[in-house]
């Protein structure tokens, strides 16, 4: 007897692929991003298959805008830590004209 139900990776995989069309018309650049990007569904497969939602697609998307938002975060904490370690530097208003 075979699997009734198509394991979540596999779901998620051909949602990926059905981008393929999308991709192939970025430019090479946007190309490069747009790979970093699907690779993030890939680390959230359990929560995506716990959530146990009809549209892959909504998942796999959420799941980028979440490593997306992790990233900013981060960034920002790493500007508030560079603030505090540049505020005790003496520096002067130098206008550029």
């Amino acid at each position: 007897m075979g699997r009734t139900i198509i394991p979540m990776r596999n779901m998620v995989d051909h949602t990926i692929h059905e981008f393929s069309r999308f991709r192939e018309a970025l430019r090479k650049e946007h190309r490069e991003i747009f790979d970093r990007l699907m690779a993030y569904p890939k680390q959230h497969i359990s929560s995506i298959a716990y959530a146990n939602s009809l549209d892959v697609g909504m998942m796999v998307l959420l799941s980028i805008a979440l490593e997306q938002e992790k990233m900013i975060e981060e960034m920002k904490k790493e500007i508030e830590g560079l603030k505090k370690q540049m505020s005790g530097y003496p520096f002067r208003n130098h206008s550029v004209v």
